[in-house]
């Protein structure tokens, strides 16, 4: 079922299963949209790349993430490596302590057939987990977008949204999760402030028939123009669901 997807992310990984590998290959050639995270997974696809990955990953080091207007100190293990031509450089990586040093590409996009293969040179899920600067978020959400123009649900108002859609029963339900607070190293979180007001979008091939937010069945006020629905949702407490029914 991977051609029902029109992105699909590779995380942090050394390893594939063969034959998968070669499925990703093969979804990206006929028109799929692939991201590798990590050096290990671009790895797996450097001929498909037309990259050549230079000497032996870093150790961990302190290094400048740049992209357009981003710029943030991260501490982590980064890959040097050779583009083809053809190949688009995205971002760059510069050395904290030897700045004049010259500038290594942070990911890069090839066209691969009909489709496209993003890859992040250095240890973006790695770092993410454990500092979780919201730099480095934006940066892997651009280039995600890069690939996804126009994802079927926008959440806008706070970056602390996981967010997943379903169908069930004839409806869509995107789930809204708060993941807010100090997850990273606090043991319990006694307490999880609520977000909001969500500004959320949804892509639509017609109006639909009624908007709720579950549990409860609360009406959400909506808008439709143009195919894509749009409301908001005023506070998220801990976790809801904007049921969409008659797409």
């Amino acid at each position: 079922r991977l051609a029902s997807y029109p992105l699909i992310v590779i995380p942090e990984c050394d390893t594939l299963a063969p034959a998968f590998r070669d499925e990703l290959a093969a979804y990206a050639r006929a028109g799929g949209n692939l991201l590798l995270v990590g050096p290990g997974s671009a790895k797996l696809f450097e001929h498909e790349l037309g990259i050549a990955l230079q000497g032996n990953l870093s150790a961990t080091t302190a290094f400048q993430l740049m992209h357009g207007a981003t710029k943030v100190a991260l501490t982590g293990r980064a890959q040097n490596v050779t583009l083809a031509n053809a190949t688009r450089t995205f971002g760059e990586l510069r050395p904290t302590k030897s700045p004049d040093a010259p500038a290594q590409p942070a990911a890069s996009i090839t066209s691969v057939g009909r489709g496209r293969i993003a890859a992040v040179y250095f240890t973006a899920g790695q770092i993410y987990a454990k500092d979780h600067p919201p730099a480095l978020r934006d940066f892997l959400n651009t280039l995600a977008r890069e690939l996804f123009p126009q994802p079927l649900v926008e959440v806008k108002g706070s970056r602390d949204v996981d967010v997943v859609t379903a169908r069930n029963h004839g409806k869509l339900l995107v789930h809204l999760v708060n993941t807010s607070g100090d997850h990273a190293t606090a043991p319990v979180l006694e307490t999880v402030a609520p977000l909001g007001p969500l500004a959320i979008t949804i892509r639509a091939a017609k109006k639909p028939a009624r908007i709720t937010l579950e549990p409860g069945a609360r009406p959400l006020p909506f808008t439709y123009a143009k195919g894509v629905i749009a409301l908001t949702v005023p506070q998220l407490a801990i976790y809801d669901i904007v049921a969409v029914e008659g797409l």
